[in-house]
């Protein structure tokens, strides 16, 4: 679901020193306050954007400038395709903007992938946190229970939707309640319940937040720290991490410019992109299911379809000649695994798991 509409320019705060608005193809645009044919200034230590490693291009009408990745958007490309289904199905039930919960995540973690535990942990503290050594202390264990005991954890940020402890546990305290609080940063580790609990945050915005997704994403890093206004900050608030909006801002319009069909590959680029080894191999346990003659494997919680390398025309006979090396693997989106299944195939696929996932089945529920 994607509620939010275009806007013209606005600013996060009055004396902000940068303007943005989301144009009609779903880009975010942005500019200095006063116009000016330079590229904007982005964070309070006037970083160029090719150091923070983006670039800008410049409006068709020439006011305004697209923050993106530096050529194709690989990192959304991978979040859409790892997480997009979990995303969608948590965003659309709350009515948060599905781009937003995207753009987030890549801000966030960018393109990281669960691990052999089938966990994203991300482990990362804000200034506040005991003892804390410095912007690369993750914390632990030990200082995460001080911190909540000290600020119910508004210092220790977890998982694939880096929220602190504070705001998931204040948003679905439900999903922690037979959990200690040395635990809670463990159960954010898991990515689907990270989603539910980020989304759920999201939705607690007010209205006019929900309209605007780069207010919506200096709320949602501020967490439980007050709104104070920094007019010596491009976005006119104080921020721990400028560059974080910086780079929730190039998610975005990489999102954007995948659904205008830029970068997209084609159906035969996707099917001839290998999986090494070590991308695949913390994937299995979130639940596979086999699905058909052709050596088709859903791998529900990811949302991927992992399919053997085979021909159309053998996967359209169900024909797998035996090899002496081993399948060579790749993935495609689920969305498109209708493509790759004959009719007895589809007949004989297991539709629970097409749709879920059993790994993954009590944490898609907690979002229901």
């Amino acid at each position: 679901m994607l509620p939010l509409k275009p806007f013209g320019w606005r600013r996060v705060m009055p004396d902000a020193r940068v303007d943005y608005c989301l144009d009609e193809s779903g880009a975010l645009l942005v500019r200095n306050v006063g116009g000016g044919a330079d590229e904007p200034t982005l964070t309070s230590d006037g970083a160029a954007l090719r150091s923070l490693g983006f670039a800008s291009t410049r409006a068709a009408n020439g006011n305004g400038w697209m923050v993106h990745s530096v050529g194709a958007p690989g990192v959304m490309r991978d979040v859409g395709l790892r997480w997009g289904y979990y995303v969608r199905e948590a965003s659309d039930a709350v009515g948060v903007d599905e781009r937003v919960t995207l753009a987030a995540i890549g801000a966030g973690v960018g393109d990281a992938g669960p691990d052999r535990d089938n966990e994203v942990k991300a482990p990362r503290t804000r200034p506040g946190y005991p003892r804390r050594t410095g912007n690369a202390d993750a914390g632990d264990v030990a200082r995460d229970r001080e911190d909540w005991t000290a600020s119910r954890g508004a210092h220790s940020v977890h998982g694939l939707m880096q929220t602190t402890l504070a705001q998931a546990v204040g948003a679905r305290p439900d999903l922690f309640e037979k959990v200690s609080p040395d635990h809670y940063g463990a159960t954010l580790a898991n990515p689907i319940t990270s989603i539910t609990c980020g989304v759920a945050v999201l939705a607690q915005l007010s209205a006019k937040a929900h309209a605007d997704p780069i207010a919506a994403y200096v709320l949602y890093l501020l967490g439980e720290s007050p709104v104070v206004s920094d007019p010596a900050a491009p976005w006119g608030v104080k921020l721990d991490d400028e560059r974080a909006v910086v780079r929730f801002l190039a998610m975005w319009n990489d999102d954007a410019r995948l659904r205008a069909g830029e970068h997209v590959p084609t159906s035969e680029r996707a099917m001839s992109a290998p999986v090494t080894a070590a991308a695949a191999s913390p994937m299995p346990p979130w639940g596979w299911a086999l699905v058909g003659a052709a050596g088709t494997v859903v791998l529900g919680g990811a949302g991927w379809l992992l399919y053997k390398k085979l021909s159309l025309l053998e996967l359209a006979q169900g024909e797998d000649e035996e090899e002496d090396e081993p399948d060579e693997l790749v993935m495609v989106p689920r969305s498109n695994y209708e493509r790759f299944l004959t009719d007895d195939d589809a007949e004989d696929a297991d539709e629970e798991a097409l749709e879920r996932g059993p790994f993954l089945l009590p944490a898609y529920e907690a979002m229901e």
